[in-house]
Order: C-alpha cells, then structure tokens, then sequence
C-alpha cells in the first residue's frame, strides 16, 4: 500500500509529502500497527484511542482507561489524525461510524504472488531507510575510527546482514 504511495515515478511531489506526513506522527503510525494487527485490519476510533491511550500512561489493560483519559486522544484521532491518513490513501475513514480500516487496494500489491513480502506494506520504506542510515553511519564511523580497511569490513557485514534478513523473511 505504501510502496504505491511512494512510488515517486506514478505520485505527485504533493502527494509523497502528505504520504511522509502522516508518517512522520508516531500516534499515525501506532494507528496503522494497531488496524495492521486487527483479523479485519479495522478499529473505531474509541477502541484506538483507548489502546493508544494505555500505551502512552503504561496501562497494560485498555479497557482500564477512563473516558477522560482517552476523550482528547479520541478527539484528536478523529478530527486530526484520521482524515489526513485517509486524504494519504493509507486508511478508508467513515466519519458516520468512526471506523478506520486499512486501505487494501489489490492494485498497490504486487500480481506475482510469489514476490509477496513480509509483513505489511508500510514498513518497507521506513525499515529500508533505517538500514541505509544505520549502515552509512557504521561505515562512516568505523572508516574515521579504526581505518578504511575495518570500514570495508563493516560495509560488508551491513549489506550481509540486509540479504540474510530479506531472505528469510516470512512471506
């Protein structure tokens, strides 16, 4: 789904600034790990901002959350956060029910089924971009602190370690 969304060649330069938007806000993204996680891939917006809620006051039960407690979180989910992840293609938000479900366009995912990847679509992008970052910093910092040869070494540990991961990824 994100994948479509960031495609650069097939997006407006609007639409990927509004896609890395609702990405930048840790409570969107909480949002789409909790609708991922649901069998429906669904949640009204109580039920989000409760479980939100609980994670944000160490509460291990969300149902032990009070009404006040959530209200503002509830609030803001529905006026904020939801209309902008919708306006991103990222979730279908009826307004009516309060109910937000991921956006499983079929055209976003690949028609070869055995190229299908693990876990969901949206965390390709930001897991790739950690590991590019985290192996560029590695490089960097070994190549100034220990030589160039022992940066070389770490280069090739970092771009190991990517196969080896990518492989055996669940699919």
């Amino acid at each position: 789904m994100l994948r479509d969304s960031l495609e650069e060649s097939t997006r407006e330069p609007e639409d990927l600034d509004l896609v890395h938007d609702v990405l930048s806000n840790r409570r969107r993204r909480q949002i789409l790990r909790l609708l991922e996680a649901d069998p429906d891939q669904s949640a009204t917006v109580p039920e989000l901002a409760s479980t939100i809620a609980a994670w944000e006051m160490d509460i291990d039960d969300p149902e032990a959350v009070s009404y006040d407690d959530r209200k503002s979180l509830q609030s803001t989910i529905y006026q904020h956060h939801a209309p902008k992840m919708a306006a991103a293609e990222l979730v279908e938000f009826d307004k009516r029910s309060g109910r937000l479900e991921l956006d499983t366009d079929e055209d976003a995912l690949s028609d070869d089924e055995s190229s299908t990847t693990a876990g969901p679509l949206w965390r390709e992008p930001a897991a790739a971009t950690a590991g590019t970052v985290a192996s560029i910093v590695s490089v960097a910092a070994t190549g100034t602190i220990a030589g160039p040869g022992m940066a070389l070494v770490v280069l090739g540990c970092c771009v190991t370690s990517a196969f080896v991961t990518w492989k055996h990824s669940d699919p």
